[in-house]
């Protein structure tokens, strides 16, 4: 057998060995540079890893914040490869590098085998990288930092909602962390994009005064939200009029009701009224539909007499969508907080239409 003969069988035993166990990778590595798989070259030569040192590539690193790290061998015969994660045949990742930090309550990697390390809070943690096959190991100390904002986030209103003319609502903005901490973001600009359809004052306060669309934006140093509101003209009249005369049911529209309620859930005044002349005799109105395979009742809407005028009604949603051919009762309760069913009294039931 000649000596290229020879060459070539030696590689394809090597590739056999290589797909057996990545143990023996190493024997498939080259002599220097960069195209090492495993880290331990003694097996056809002298060449020894004697120290590994770790990389990190990013400056600076923020509690939350992700790193990459590098395990760069240094060899003796002078030269250097980084050790890498590759795939077997399996498609699983193999290395011959293992991970681990501490304190774990600083930084931690999510596995041994994975060179990603994740941030927690602010110190410094010591980070150890030692290859499988030489037990030599490295270390490196990086210093984590507080941090840092990444963002700011409205509440009171949200994205692309659709509300009422006359939604008034309390606005906040809040600092986004990188380490998915937060807190309230000072100082504060608030602006809209459209005053003739709603304003927002330097604390918040935001009010509705037309139809429109608008925008309402929130500033915080080099930080800016926008949320895009669509407003509706308030109802003329009420969606429907809740009765206490059997001989005139309340009627609704489910399709009108469900429409109207995802839009204005907050304006209740604008799309439901109680009849202060039919109820004159009732404390409180109560809208109920019965629940689902029971003969409990599921509470709708709960309105008590103002203490100001006894012809009006103070209407108050508790929560919940009608049904189109669903059992709906009106009753009154003694129950100021109409929190309790048990004192509920019946007047008369309907069907939604």
């Amino acid at each position: 057998m000649n000596f290229l003969s020879r060459k070539i069988g030696f590689i394809g035993l090597c590739a056999i060995i290589c797909t057996v166990t990545a143990g023996l990778l190493t024997a498939c590595g080259g002599g220097g540079g960069g195209d090492v798989f495993g880290s331990d070259r003694s097996t056809f030569g002298p060449v020894k890893v004697t120290s590994i040192e770790i990389k990190n590539d990013k400056p600076s690193i923020a509690a939350g914040e992700s790193t990459e790290l590098r395990a760069i061998a240094h060899y003796s015969d002078n030269s250097t490869a980084e050790i890498k994660s590759f795939g077997s045949n399996s498609g699983a990742t193999l290395t011959s590098i293992s991970w681990s930090a501490s304190p774990s309550s600083i930084a931690e990697f999510t596995s041994a085998s994975i060179s990603t390390l994740r941030t927690n809070r602010p110190g410094v943690v010591t980070v150890t990288a030692t290859d499988f096959y030489s037990k030599v190991s490295g270390a490196l100390d990086i210093t984590v930092s507080a941090p840092l904002q990444t963002s700011i986030a409205i509440g009171g209103l949200s994205d692309k909602q659709t509300i009422s003319a006359r939604t008034i609502a309390k606005l906040t903005a809040t600092t986004i962390k990188s380490d998915g901490s937060r807190e309230p973001a000072t100082p504060m600009v608030w602006s809209s994009s459209n005053t003739a359809v709603a304003t927002v004052d330097g604390a918040g306060n935001f009010k509705a005064a037309a139809a429109g669309s608008v925008s309402i934006t929130a500033t915080s140093g080099a930080f800016t939200k926008i949320i895009n509101l669509t407003l509706l003209a308030p109802l003329t009249k009420p969606l429907f009029l809740v009765s206490c005369d059997p001989s005139h049911p309340t009627v609704i529209d489910a399709v009108q009701w469900n429409t109207q309620y995802a839009i204005d859930g907050v304006n209740a005044t604008e799309w439901v009224a109680v009849d202060g002349v039919a109820c004159q005799s009732r404390f409180a109105v109560e809208l109920l539909t019965s629940s689902t395979g029971g003969s409990l009742y599921d509470i709708k809407l709960f309105s008590a007499r103002s203490p100001e005028n006894s012809t009006v009604f103070l209407p108050a949603i508790v929560g919940g969508n009608f049904s189109a051919k669903q059992v709906v009762s009106v009753g009154e309760t003694k129950d100021p907080a109409g929190t309790f069913l048990g004192t509920f009294t019946e007047i008369y039931t309907f069907m939604v239409k």
